[in-house]
């Protein structure tokens, strides 16, 4: 059985967007059993955003790599969702 990892948002952002962290990012996957919470998406596209609008990136590319992420996140990673009130 694989062990869990718990992921955060930014390092999932650091997977998919450039930065200093992006390798380190993608070697902390490793081979494990992938959790984060459900919010990992809008703080996701939150970051591709602010690389547009702050950082001046090229608005196709910011969304290529949002659509990567979330294809990892709907795709290969176990979402918590919270329940309503």
């Amino acid at each position: 059985m694989r062990d869990s990892v718990i992921l955060d948002s930014s390092v999932i952002a650091a997977i998919f967007f450039k930065e200093g962290a992006s390798e380190r990012a993608k070697e902390a996957l490793g081979d494990y059993k992938l959790i984060t919470v459900s919010i990992a998406i809008e703080e996701v596209a939150n970051v591709a955003w602010k690389r547009v609008v702050f950082f001046n990136e090229q608005k196709e590319i910011a969304l290529k790599a949002l659509n990567k992420s979330i294809i990892l996140l709907w795709g290969y990673v176990r979402l918590l969702f919270r329940r309503s009130c």
